[in-house]
């Protein structure tokens, strides 16, 4: 005779069994009894009783959601913040030699200052000079680095006038002097 221990209304972690729910059976006949259990984000998850009481199970998801979203972001933007792409093609330009246009900016010595390494700062920054979706950052000095001091915030075609007029005749770039 199988026995079943009742564990309605148990918590487990941030699971609250509230009832159960219809047994799983395997193709080979072997039973799991399911709990219907309510998370503390208020969301239902089915969950087996065994794996409750393990410890395999903690929540409905959301625990292991917060975790990584903690483990792998510093400042929770990544996902959210169209800036924080500008920012992270700008670090790859400068530091990354595999990058397609490396050598225009990183090969050259083009580099990232080091209050820019963090993205709350960078995002500080362009947001405080008027940047919104669809402008881009340009370097006022082509032959210095990303820095507040040598950028701007500018539409497309402004930065496709300072790139062009940066070029000589045969469509290089030109090295200023002074």
């Amino acid at each position: 005779m199988n026995h079943k221990e009742n564990i309605i209304g148990k918590r487990f972690c941030r699971l609250k069994v509230v009832a159960y729910a219809p047994d799983y059976v395997s193709p080979r006949g072997k039973h799991w009894t399911n709990c219907l259990c309510r998370c503390d984000c208020g969301k239902m998850h089915t969950a087996r009783a065994c794996s409750l009481k393990s410890g395999a199970v903690k929540s409905c998801g959301c625990l292991s959601h917060e975790r990584s979203a903690h483990r792998f972001l510093k400042h929770g933007l990544a996902h959210k913040d169209p800036l924080y792409t500008v920012w992270k093609g700008m670090r790859e330009r400068c530091t990354n030699p595999r990058q397609k246009y490396w050598h225009r900016y990183g090969g050259r010595g083009i580099h990232v200052c080091a209050e820019w390494d963090d993205f709350v700062a960078f995002r500080a920054w362009a947001l405080s000079h008027g940047w919104r979706r669809g402008l881009q950052i340009d370097r006022i000095n082509d032959m210095r680095g990303y820095a507040p001091d040598n950028c701007r915030i500018v539409t497309c075609k402004e930065n496709n006038d300072h790139r062009n007029s940066q070029r000589d005749a045969k469509g290089r770039y030109m090295r200023k002097t002074a």
